[in-house]
This record gives C-alpha cells, structure tokens and sequence, in this order.
C-alpha cells in the first residue's frame, strides 16, 4: 500500500494541518561529502512559513564499510546548526532508527523560510559505503 504525500486534518477556522511526508535515498556518495555539500530533504517553504519535523524513520544498508571519522549525520534546518535529531553512521549492521519530534527541540532562531537538510557535524566521512534511505513526515506552518 502506498503512503499519502499529504494528509489533512481539519482544525476550525484556521484552515487544515497538512502533514507531508517525504522519502529520499542516500548514496554512499551522498553521506562522504555530506559536510561540505548538505542533503536537502525539503526545500524551504517561502515567505511567512516555517518546516515542522514531526517524524523521521532512518534505514541505514551497512554495505561493506564502516563509516569512519565525522559519523554523526544531523537533521537541520539550512541556516541552522541545532539538530533536530542526530543519526550515528558508525553502526556496524543494518539497521532502522525511528524518532519523533514531540517537544524534542527548543530553537531560539529565525528558521522562516528555512529547507531542510541533513549533514555531518564537523566535518566529512572519511571512509565507508552504506546507504540511507529517510522517510519524513512533517508539517508546513504560515505564520
């Protein structure tokens, strides 16, 4: 069974709550340079919105490599550097991490307008050849 792109709930007079969700696969090429070249996985919104994370589902393929150096991969907003969530990409098997965003994160920045990307912490892997594929729902606010 397929799943929705967009599910709307009613909310009264504001008008619906759309959640969105979104599926992006990473290549190994993808994770080594994702320091320097930061993983969009929503573009920004536009004028007067801002993006939500409400869920993220990781399932990491080990391959046949280690991620060495710089192995904790970050979900963000473009402009900022306060994670969301953090994904370790040092794991040794397969494996699926599943995190919700209910109250995780307090930001104190403008974040308007901001896409929404993964990317290394300090710097880019320098070895491995796992892949990643997210899965993530989210929320688009009009202020």
């Amino acid at each position: 069974m397929a799943v929705p792109k967009i599910i709307q709930i009613p909310e009264g007079d504001e008008g619906a709550l759309q959640y969105h969700y979104k599926r992006l696969v990473l290549t190994s090429a993808d994770i080594l340079t994702s320091f320097a070249t930061p993983i969009e996985i929503v573009a920004a919104p536009g004028a007067n919105k801002m993006l939500i994370p409400i869920e993220m589902i990781a399932r990491t393929d080990y391959g046949t490599g280690t991620y060495a150096t710089n192995t904790t991969l970050r979900l963000l907003w473009n402009s900022v550097t306060q994670a969301w969530d953090t994904i370790d990409l040092a794991r040794t098997e397969d494996y699926i991490q599943i995190e919700n965003y209910y109250d995780v994160v307090s930001v104190e920045a403008n974040v308007v307008n901001q896409n929404l990307t993964l990317q290394t912490q300090t710097g880019n892997p320098t070895a491995g050849d796992g892949t990643m594929t997210i899965y993530l729902w989210y929320i688009i606010l009009t202020l």
